[in-house]
């Protein structure tokens, strides 16, 4: 959500209070009406700009979040497929080893006989 700033524009008469006198020459008037204008230009700016950083800040903390959830979640799955293929592993070895001692002992027949 962007914040609206409303801000109100100088008037003519707040811009001859601003440079102090009643009896001031247009052009005059003119540099001090712009120079309040631009005052409050450069607040609206700044304004402006404070909100954008907030919004952008807050969408990019949200797809870190994702992604990071997202990581955590592939991550999880490696580890079950890990755990699985090492209880296969433990089985073929656990089989192979009564093979083998199966094999021991039919040498150790033939042995004796």
């Amino acid at each position: 959500q962007l914040e609206i700033v409303t801000m109100a524009l100088p008037t003519a008469a707040s811009v001859q209070a601003a440079a102090g006198s009643q009896s001031l020459m247009p052009g005059a008037l003119q540099k001090a009406g712009q120079a309040e204008l631009s005052a409050a230009t450069m607040d609206f700016v700044g304004a402006l700009k404070d909100n954008l950083v907030k919004e952008v800040d807050a969408g990019l903390d949200q797809q870190l979040q994702a992604v990071w959830r997202k990581g955590a979640r592939v991550v999880q799955q490696f580890q079950r497929e890990q755990e699985k293929g090492r209880f296969a592993l433990e089985e073929s070895l656990a089989e192979f080893r009564k093979k083998q001692e199966a094999i021991v002992m039919q040498n150790e027949s033939l042995k004796q006989a």
